[in-house]
């Protein structure tokens, strides 16, 4: 296969990937707060350097005491948060790789002697890029230490619904709503270390959020995490186990300059999944269980968090 075929053939997939972004918004809004966008799949992994296009399902819930919004007094809510996401990743240069994703969501809100709220729809589009600082697979695919440092950012558009009425036709609470209505900006960086079967994966990113047209502003965001891996090959198969903490740190939100007191927070996390590498498809789940938090000045608990993933690579 020669090389300007290849490259047409790149040019041909982005533009349908690009195609699909630009019609399906995502993300979900958090008044409490959400995680960030995680970046571990992109380390020395098998396949690491194809494009994919896949889904994955996502499960997260809490519960706030006084409406988490102070509001409330003495009434607990119950909040669920059901998604599917469409995310793709492509690769324009060897060293550059773009990462989209596209939540559709299903939230569920159900107030202690109150009605129960649902929204569904498209939330928030996010747009990552990264550029491959340093790989060793570049110089010696070979090597038995190796090392990988991704650094980038991107952008969350903001394409969701975030402005739905409830059954009595008062506008819903940010938690609630499907998009936030504004833009956030992401700066991040990625390290992979490996040696042979086992590695270690430390990530971080920053998310910068500004204000929406109502004037409601989510406070900016942090997360970080340290897994470890490995990497177990059969004849066709192969397996990445994961073991790690991540630590998510989120601001007090705003209301037309005023802080919430009920928001921002943080928290600690115990990460575990798996990866299943089969021919053309990638397998995976993790689950993610608070092991400390303190939220919204502990108004707010959140439960542990599931993801499911299947991705096509080509």
């Amino acid at each position: 296969m020669n090389y300007k075929y290849k490259l047409a053939r790149r040019l041909y997939w982005s533009c349908c990937i690009l195609l699909c972004l630009g019609l399906t918004p995502t993300a979900q809004a958090c008044d409490g707060g959400c995680p960030v966008v995680s970046s571990f799949d992109n380390g020395l992994f098998p396949n690491y350097q194809k494009h994919y296009i896949g889904l994955r399902a996502r499960y997260s819930s809490l519960l706030a005491h006084n409406g988490h919004d102070g509001l409330t007094a003495g009434q607990a809510t119950q909040e669920s948060y059901f998604g599917m996401d469409i995310q793709a990743r492509f690769y324009p240069h060897r060293r550059v790789q773009v990462l989209t994703y596209l939540p559709y969501n299903y939230n569920v809100q159900t107030i202690e002697g109150g009605a129960t709220e649902k929204t569904l729809g498209f939330g928030d589009m996010t747009v990552l890029g990264f550029y491959n600082v340093y790989n060793t697979n570049f110089v010696d695919s070979g090597a038995h230490v190796q090392h990988n440092l991704l650094v980038g950012g991107g952008l969350k558009v903001p394409t969701g619904d975030y402005q739905v009425k409830g059954n009595d036709d008062v506008l819903l609470s940010p938690t609630l709503q499907s998009g936030t209505g504004a833009w956030s900006f992401l700066l991040s960086a990625v390290y992979t270390l490996r040696h042979d079967k086992l590695g270690l994966n430390a990530s971080a990113t920053y998310q910068i959020n500004l204000a929406n047209p109502l004037g409601y502003k989510l406070g900016n965001q942090f997360q970080s995490s340290i897994v470890g891996f490995g990497v177990w090959k059969t004849k066709k198969t192969t397996f990445v186990p994961q073991l790690g903490i991540q630590l998510e740190q989120l601001d007090y939100n705003t209301n037309d300059g005023y802080t919430r007191q009920f928001s921002g927070g943080t928290q600690l996390l115990a990460v575990a999944g798996m990866s299943l590498y089969y021919q053309s498809f990638q397998f995976g789940v993790q689950y993610q269980q608070p092991i400390w938090q303190k939220m919204a000045s502990g108004q707010l608990h959140n439960a542990a968090r599931f993801t499911a993933t299947i991705n096509y690579l080509f």
